[in-house]
């Protein structure tokens, strides 16, 4: 795995960090933006022509545990599902804090295909059918509804 990542002050900033990690040889769909603000994040991706972090980077189990999570713990996680160690999730996530723009660049330049969550990258995920379980008193009739 290869992860690189910038602090960026602003969005002019950040643009000029994603210019740069691409001429260290990162593709577009291997840089994420991230920062303290839902909206403002989805504008800078925008803005960059990046990414969000999303379940394909976190994992399923991540990303479920993150609905329950708070914001900081949140952008932790996300950090830590693209190769930083707690401690750099931690420093970086006080950066948020503060107004800055991350950006990192992060892909299987080892070629093992396994993301910092040890998921194989392009791994399917099967979720089960929609609907509401229902089980009998004996747990031997469950059903489908």
């Amino acid at each position: 795995m290869e992860t690189k990542v910038r602090l960026a002050a602003n969005e002019e900033q950040a643009l000029r960090e994603v210019k740069n990690l691409q001429a260290e040889g990162f593709n577009l769909d291997e840089i994420y933006v991230m920062t303290h603000d839902n909206d403002r994040t989805e504008g800078v991706a925008e803005m960059t022509n990046t990414n969000e972090v999303g379940v394909a980077e976190e994992g399923l189990m991540t990303a479920a545990a993150n609905l329950f999570r708070s914001k900081g713990d949140k952008l932790r996680a996300k950090m830590e599902s693209l190769g930083l160690s707690s401690s750099e999730a931690d420093t970086y996530e006080k950066e948020l804090d503060r107004g800055k723009i991350l950006v990192i660049a992060y892909a299987d330049r080892d070629g093992d295909g396994y993301p910092h969550d040890g998921r194989l990258r392009g791994e399917e995920t099967t979720l089960p059918p929609t609907g509401i379980y229902m089980s009998g008193r004996d747990n031997q009739n469950s059903n489908l509804f």
